[in-house]
């Protein structure tokens, strides 16, 4: 079954329980007349859904090629009826918790309602209209703030026993460029002229160079190439590089001078010191075995500084590398979420139900974590909460 099928009733669902409260707040507050109003309402919930519905019938009727073209981008599809279709995904669920607030509150206040019916309706009508309005405003500016820009995280990290010489490393961390028909050049160049002017020493890209197919990879890949290091870039797959072509990316990242590493544990000379760095696939089609996994991790002699690398931060793999003593952990894969919701403050997001470590930074036991978001988009052409992030991590040693 499509997963278009799966979830459109749910989607519907949501847009019946959040457009009857629209509403009946409407025809409460509004000079309109009911007629219109309801088919109006209709046909935007229609006009809003009509992408996800074009995809269900083109799978069910074996368009699968054209209903794949229309997934992965294409520019005039995407203004008329994609974006408006992610955009109304994100204010109904947005808007749904708080309309069930509204009717839960409601409850205890029941026998009392009959009585103050003209009271309540009024300031529910302009409760739920005020939120909708709201919400409206907000997510499409989110969603135009976050899907355009690049975020620079910056982390500053004190060892007691680093060597003189790593005082003040640089250490750039990109991930999931994903090149393809939404991921430009001219946004993937952007994207490597912000890490460049951070005058990096190290780069590491934790993999998903393009989203699917051959197309472009050489376009990523030439990007990457440009960018400039000390003691150079380095890089693991991801999960969208072995389903398009792992052997092809790995050979075009390494004619550009990025490095590109499985498996395997790989000294870095810096000056006159050596940093140890394992290089691990963890993807959906190739998971590490736990023989290769203490092979790698017990190999001695360890560097000054051990850092270890891969696409997906689960969980079992971020506890052993901390309590292998690794120091540092890059990964990506999550895009930070990329539609992050926060109900009552609460962060919901796809891949926070993988791993509870899904974006930004932790400090797990010894070891710092860093989950970049990456540049590129998967499924959904826009971010939300998640913006494109680059981060740059640098070593000092403590002042006192």
């Amino acid at each position: 079954m499509p997963w278009v099928a799966r979830i459109l009733p749910l989607l519907l669902l949501a847009y019946f329980y959040c457009g009857w409260k629209l509403y009946h707040s409407a025809i409460h507050l509004l000079p309109v007349k009911i007629e219109h109003l309801k088919w109006y309402m209709v046909a935007a919930a229609g006009y809003l859904n009509l992408h996800l519905m074009v995809l269900l019938v083109l799978e069910l009727l074996g368009f699968k090629g054209v209903a794949k073209s229309l997934r992965e981008g294409n520019w005039f599809w995407d203004l008329l009826f994609v974006y408006p279709f992610w955009v109304g995904i994100i204010i109904v669920v947005e808007l749904l918790p708080w309309l069930l607030a509204v009717d839960v509150l409601k409850l205890p206040f029941y026998p009392f309602v009959k009585r103050f019916r003209v009271t309540w309706l009024d300031i529910q009508s302009k409760v739920v209209l005020g939120m909708f309005l709201f919400l409206t405003v907000y997510v499409l500016l989110r969603v135009i703030v976050d899907t355009t820009r690049i975020r620079v995280s910056q982390v500053t990290l004190a060892y007691r026993n680093l060597p003189a010489a790593l005082d003040g490393l640089k250490i750039v961390h990109i991930s999931d460029l994903q090149a393809d028909a939404r991921t430009r050049k001219w946004r993937i160049v952007r994207y490597i002229k912000k890490a460049n002017k951070l005058n990096p020493d190290l780069v590491f890209f934790t993999g998903d160079l393009v989203t699917s197919g051959i197309k472009y990879i050489e376009v990523g890949a030439q990007a990457l190439g440009k960018l400039q290091t000390k003691y150079g870039a380095y890089a693991c797959l991801g999960d969208h590089d072995y389903w398009s072509n792992a052997s092809k990316i790995a050979k075009s990242l390494e004619t550009h001078g990025v490095k590109v590493f499985e498996d395997t544990n790989q000294f870095i000379r810096v000056g006159s010191d050596s940093l140890l760095v394992t290089f691990v696939t963890n993807v959906y089609s190739k998971r590490p075995t736990l023989d290769s996994l203490n092979y790698l991790m017990g190999q001695q002699p360890r560097g000054v500084l051990d850092i270890f690398v891969t696409h997906q931060p689960s969980e079992t793999l971020v506890e052993q590398a901390a309590e292998r003593g690794y120091h540092l952990f890059l990964t990506g894969h999550t895009h930070g979420g990329q539609v992050v919701f926060r109900p009552f403050g609460i962060a919901l997001t796809a891949p926070r139900f993988e791993s509870p470590y899904y974006k930004g930074t932790y400090q797990v036991d010894r070891m710092f974590l860093s989950i970049n978001h990456g540049l590129g988009l998967t499924l959904a052409p826009i971010r939300y909460r998640a913006p494109a992030e680059i981060t740059c991590i640098k070593l000092v040693r403590p002042t006192r």
